[in-house]
């Protein structure tokens, strides 16, 4: 029988487990940002402007938190 180890070397890694950088303290509008569910560079990074603009941000802040990202690499 396989173990419990063997079983999970070809499962997928949950998200959560994955390593996520924290929103600098200096990042544009960060206090909005994770009062609207966002809290580390990664997930910014896979949503997108009109993600933020429908969570509460305006375009400008979001187009502002993209520059920032770009800024960052």
């Amino acid at each position: 029988y396989p173990t419990a180890a063997a079983e999970l070397q070809g499962a997928p890694t949950p998200p959560e487990a994955t390593a996520a950088t924290p929103l600098p303290e200096e990042f544009p509008f960060r206090d909005k940002l994770e009062a609207a569910g966002y809290h580390s560079l990664e997930e910014l990074r896979a949503a997108s402007e009109e993600e933020l603009v429908a969570r509460g941000l305006t375009r400008r802040q979001a187009v502002r938190v993209f520059e920032a990202l770009q800024e960052r690499g």
